[in-house]
């Protein structure tokens, strides 16, 4: 068949076929998944094994935290099944892993994730690498590379004594330091690093190599402040020093010493407010450092002079610029003159109506003083609030007197107040001084002065005064002996208080009426037939000390033996510390002038201690019963400003708590339930007690001594 046959054949089988679409051209081998890995295990060794996967060319392997948070990444080769995380897990924590399969993209593509593994708790303590070898230079500048640490010290080294010269702790990730402030001398240095742990999943590393040594200079230290001064209003005020980089400023307790804090002052500053420290009267001092931005702050400076701040509400200090002192000395005696000024302070308490204490410190060392306010103060005291007190601090002892008492007495002499100078006069009486006294003798009187210098003396007064002295020898073991007197022809105990102070000093506070001369004297006392035993052993001692109450002739006390009427009356005019009125007529038929209990009975009548059995009758030496006591007691706290009550109901629910009511009047009911309510009548004296039963002088001397510790009038 000829060519041209051929092809007209094959173009007419074409024409009559049906068309074919073109095949599309596809790969020979379509790419697999791979299966995740399975059986994947954190093992306690801090490692992560899995079962292998075929065709896998390697491994992912993602460690999370129990927060399901990605903690790392790592790859893990052809063939592997396991892996070492230890790099990784060194917090203490719990973590899981996944496991990927890997692919090589062109027959098998990653499988999933696998499931999660178990999880690991890690919790462990792992010692830190020491740093790298730190570089050392001739200025003192340390450098190194940072390396895992939770901050480091720095240890500076003698060479070649190898003594190890100062330490330097640093920040954490800290890579210089300068050492200079550490280098006692010029000499040769070397350096080591310690890198810190966290003290719980890291330990200090050891020490680094050591730095290549150098010689290296001290750096120059500063000086510290000078002209330290602490002033009225709590305020450290120093001299500044140049180069500083701020001040360290130290509070110290005057006396005992004892640091009360410390407050950081700014750099260039030169005061620093220390209210914040300073929050309680008493005596204090600071030291100053001045602070160095190279480790050359200066030592700290030498003390700034004591002073003493007094910080109570409603209380003006007068300022020592506001303060006049005149001393006179003479060849027999110093004495000193001191006068507020009048004008300044009285502006500033009208000022400040919330002011009604006025404190007067008088800083002179004088045994014979004068301290004059003006009227017109004392006015205005007493205008800002009815609790108005002066008070004076000095080195003889502190006073303080109720501004009312002042402006009563005036008022009593036909005074005007506004037109007088208040003159209070303090002076030693060291002549007469016995020999069983623990303090000087102190005068102490209040005289209201006119224009005319015209004195008028004040020596009564119908509130309690208060004087506090320094009993200079004593100790705290003293104070069950010791005792506040008032000077007469002999002497008569007044209420007295003795506390230790911070420095472990005794100081006495004396409460008194009117004035005169007082001091502290020392008295032990024990009575052979009051045995240790005895119930009544510490009251009766204590008030026989002060000679409140009194023994026999034959040095017993006789505790069962029983009181008169007026022997109770005398216990409680001494208790009291009240000025026994002699010239006082009697008021009771049954008191006669000439006998030894007159004057007391008269003395405790105008005081209101006690009354009559009715008909101008006092029954003086009738025993004195149980109710009667507990009566005039009372009494007695009332007269020493004790001023709680108790309401009806609290009456009877402290009357039934006794066991025997039998005899009891109506007039005895609420005095007994006080003295039950405030622990005056208790122990044996409660459980024992009957209404109409004479009391004895056991009983006596422990409701006495309970109702002077009621009132804070002993200790």
């Amino acid at each position: 068949m000829t060519q041209k046959k051929i092809s007209a054949l094959l173009a007419a089988l074409l024409l009559a076929a049906p068309a074919v679409p073109l095949a599309q051209t596809e790969s020979a081998y379509a790419a697999s998944k791979l299966a995740a890995p399975t059986d994947v295990l954190l093992q306690p060794d801090r490692t992560v094994t899995w079962k292998a996967v075929e065709n896998s060319s390697g491994y992912t392997v993602k460690v999370y935290d129990a927060a399901d948070k990605l903690i790392a990444e790592r790859h893990a080769g052809y063939g592997t099944t396991k892996y070492a995380l230890s790099d990784l897990l060194l917090q203490n924590g719990t973590y899981y892993a996944r496991v990927t399969a890997l692919g090589n993209t062109y027959s098998y593509t990653n499988s999933d994730e696998s499931a999660r593994s178990n999880t690991l708790t890690v919790s462990v303590k792992m010692t830190l690498p020491a740093p790298a070898q730190p570089t050392l230079s001739g200025t003192g500048l340390v450098s190194w590379t940072a390396g895992t640490n939770n901050g480091y010290v720095l240890n500076v080294y003698h060479s070649p004594s190898n003594t190890l010269v100062g330490s330097k702790p640093l920040s954490k990730d800290a890579v210089s330091a300068d050492v200079t402030g550490l280098i006692p001398a010029l000499g040769l240095y070397y350096v080591k690093l310690i890198a810190k742990g966290d003290g719980t999943t890291m330990e200090d590393s050891p020490e680094s190599t050591a730095s290549g040594t150098q010689e290296i200079k001290p750096a120059l230290r500063l000086t510290a402040p000078t002209t330290l001064e602490l002033t009225e209003k709590r305020l450290a005020t120093w001299s500044g020093v140049e180069g500083n980089n701020g001040y360290r400023v130290s509070v110290y307790q005057a006396g005992t010493q004892a640091v009360v804090g410390f407050l950081q002052a700014p750099k260039d500053s030169t005061q620093l407010d220390l209210s914040s420290l300073i929050h309680a009267t008493g005596a204090y001092y600071i030291r100053v450092q001045t602070l160095g931005a190279n480790n050359n702050s200066s030592d700290d400076s030498v003390q700034s002079a004591a002073k003493d701040y007094f910080i109570e509400p409603n209380l003006y200090v007068v300022p020592q610029d506001k303060l006049t002192l005149t001393t006179v000395t003479t060849d027999y005696a110093v004495h000193t003159d001191v006068q507020v000024a009048d004008d300044a302070v009285l502006a500033e308490l009208a000022a400040d109506k919330t002011l009604h204490h006025l404190l007067v410190p008088v800083k002179a060392d004088s045994a014979d003083m004068s301290v004059q306010v003006q009227g017109k103060i004392a006015q205005q005291l007493l205008s800002n609030s009815a609790l108005a007190k002066l008070r004076l601090n000095t080195v003889l002892g502190q006073l303080s007197i109720p501004v009312q008492e002042i402006a009563d007495m005036a008022h009593d002499k036909g005074i005007n107040l506004a037109d007088h100078t208040v003159q209070f006069d303090l002076k030693q009486l060291a002549a007469a001084r016995p020999s069983d006294y623990e303090t000087v003798p102190l005068n102490i009187a209040v005289k209201l002065v006119d224009a005319n210098k015209q004195e008028t003396a004040v020596t009564d007064s119908s509130a309690y005064l208060t004087l506090t002295v320094p009993v200079p020898n004593a100790k705290a073991s003293d104070m069950k002996s010791l005792s506040g007197v008032r000077l007469t022809e002999t002497f008569e105990p007044v209420p007295t208080l003795f506390s230790v102070n911070t420095d472990g000093s005794i100081s006495a506070e004396l409460r008194y009426r009117g004035t005169a001369t007082f001091a502290v004297k020392k008295k032990t006392v024990s009575f052979p037939d009051v045995l240790s035993s005895h119930y009544a052993k510490d009251s009766i001692e204590s008030l026989a000390a002060r000679s409140i109450i009194a023994g026999f002739e034959d040095g017993t006390f006789r505790p069962q033996q029983t009181v008169t009427r007026a022997q109770f009356a005398a216990m409680l005019v001494k208790a009291l510390g009240i000025k026994e009125d002699t010239s006082a007529v009697s008021v009771f038929t049954d008191v006669a002038a000439d006998k030894w209990y007159s004057s007391v009975v008269n003395t405790a009548f105008e005081a209101k201690l006690l009354t009559g059995r009715g008909n101008g009758i006092f029954a003086p030496e009738d025993l004195i019963t149980a109710q009667e006591m507990a009566t005039m007691v009372t009494t007695a706290l009332r007269y020493a400003e004790f001023t709680k009550t108790l309401d009806e109901e609290q009456i009877s629910n402290r009357l039934v708590t006794l066991a025997n009511t039998t005899g009891m009047f109506a007039y005895a009911r609420a005095p007994l339930a006080l003295c039950i309510e405030e622990g005056i009548l208790t122990g044996p004296t409660f459980n024992s007690f009957k209404a109409t039963k004479p009391a004895d002088r056991a009983m006596a001397a422990d409701m006495l001594y309970r109702m002077l510790k009621t009132v804070n009038f002993i200790n």
